[in-house]
């Protein structure tokens, strides 16, 4: 197995009522410039690194229904991680890895139930 390391956040995510009303405040009193964007979420890449997204779709991918926020760590090896957190009965929110267009996404929880979004690149 490989040498799995957290390498940093990833993103934050809220979710937001409005997603419109959140654009507003967040780029035009805040300032921030949208990245890739949907209907249903915004990513916002900071100057200096990081990345904070907004999503009004609670069942949006890879975002706990049961909470308001999560966070996502980068990880270099999600695959390897994933089959770690298996072994160890990690408790999924989905069964496997999901993969989007950029990136593979892995939703777990921590022993007290606090969702925790796993994340890789693909381009990693």
């Amino acid at each position: 197995m490989s040498n799995i390391t957290i390498e940093k956040i990833a993103f934050v995510t809220y979710l937001v009522k409005d997603l419109n009303k959140s654009r507003d405040f967040y780029e035009k009193l805040l300032g921030l410039k949208p990245g890739i964007h949907t209907k249903e979420y915004v990513e916002y890449d900071l100057p200096k690194g990081g990345c904070f997204t907004i999503a009004s779709n609670r069942e949006f991918i890879g975002i706990d229904t049961t909470v308001f926020g999560n966070v996502a760590f980068e990880v270099n090896d999600l695959h390897s991680l994933a089959k770690k957190l298996k072994e160890n009965n990690i408790k999924f929110k989905f069964n496997d890895i999901i993969e989007t267009p950029v990136c593979y996404m892995l939703l777990i929880y921590d022993i007290d139930n606090n969702a925790i979004l796993m994340h890789q690149l693909k381009n990693k």
